[in-house]
């Protein structure tokens, strides 16, 4: 009996403790940029053991790893850093055709010489006449404006030039959270149109209200099934490592491990830092009931980057 009571009152002490780390460390919306506070590592060193991934999460998962570490075997599901970690890796600038393929992907086109390229990927960069810039040099973000200088080029390391890994003590920058998660899902390879072609998430709108298609009237939308097949509302269970999460005008991320019920860790690009730009970043998440941007369970699996359907 002595024993069975030291055993729940750990257990009451575990799940205190879980409340806690959620609540002192939350991840940021796109429109309300802050730092997210180091994470309860001891908490998240509980992990579970999941089935093995399919080919497709498995090149994501590496392809997260890349962006992290610069090495699609650094990181797994097996050993993924269970506390808060920084990409040390210069992941959006080593793929110039890439990144630039997301920049215009997102871009505001009033004329065809008046593009705000990029728009909704935090560090913009000038157009003139249409034609992309160069040099690439490294840029620091606006702490006034959220959303750095339109005359900034694109950028990796802040205050370094594009290229290789990140100086000592200097972090990996993604841009807005959805616009990176978009650019894993491309060079992970798994997310692609023919010819490498850019392939671009689906609107908030349409993974929010739309039942059928992306394509209807905003008077023919409904709201999205909670089972929809497509982009099912996340819960604890039916996430696996490698799926895109996606809070319609709010946050993004993807699942790189499964911790003990009811966490998780993802791979997103945010407010962490302090440093006026938003760094790649891995760390813990939970499903909490909370019903904000920190509870998982608000978030829309992507189901259809994987099935072809969006």
């Amino acid at each position: 009996m002595k024993n069975r009571s030291l055993f729940a009152l750990l257990v009451a002490l575990f799940v205190s403790s879980f409340t806690i780390g959620l609540a002192c460390s939350p991840p940021e919306d796109e429109d309300n940029p802050d730092a997210t506070a180091p994470q309860e590592e001891i908490l998240a060193a509980v992990t579970v053991t999941t089935a093995p991934l399919d080919p497709a999460h498995l090149r994501v998962i590496q392809e997260c790893s890349w962006a992290m570490v610069g090495n699609h075997d650094t990181y797994n599901v097996g050993n993924w850093p269970t506390g808060t970690t920084y990409a040390t890796y210069a992941y959006t600038s080593t793929d110039i055709g890439a990144w630039d393929s997301l920049r215009k992907a997102y871009a505001r086109c009033p004329t065809p010489t008046t593009c705000t390229s990029g728009f909704f990927v935090s560090c913009l960069y000038k157009r003139t006449n249409g034609y992309l810039p160069s040099p690439y040099t490294g840029c620091q973000m606006s702490l006034t404006t959220g959303y750095g200088s339109s005359e900034m080029p694109g950028y990796a390391c802040q205050g370094n030039s594009i290229g290789g890994f990140c100086p000592s003590g200097v972090r990996s920058h993604g841009g807005q959270c959805k616009a990176f998660v978009n650019l894993v899902a491309y060079r992970s390879g798994i997310y692609q149109y023919s010819g490498y072609g850019f392939k671009t998430l689906p609107s908030d709108d349409c993974i929010a209200n739309t039942a059928a298609t992306c394509d209807l009237s905003p008077k023919q939308w409904v709201t999205r099934p909670i089972d929809d097949k497509d982009m099912p509302l996340a819960t604890y269970d039916n996430v696996v490592e490698g799926d895109f999460l996606r809070k319609p005008g709010g946050h993004a991320a993807i699942v790189v491990k499964k911790l003990a019920r009811p966490n998780v860790i993802i791979l997103d690009s945010n407010w962490t830092g302090g440093d006026g730009a938003e760094n790649i970043t891995s760390h813990q998440m939970g499903f909490n009931n909370y019903k904000d941007i920190t509870d998982l369970g608000t978030y829309r699996v992507l189901r259809c980057v994987y099935t072809g359907k969006c």
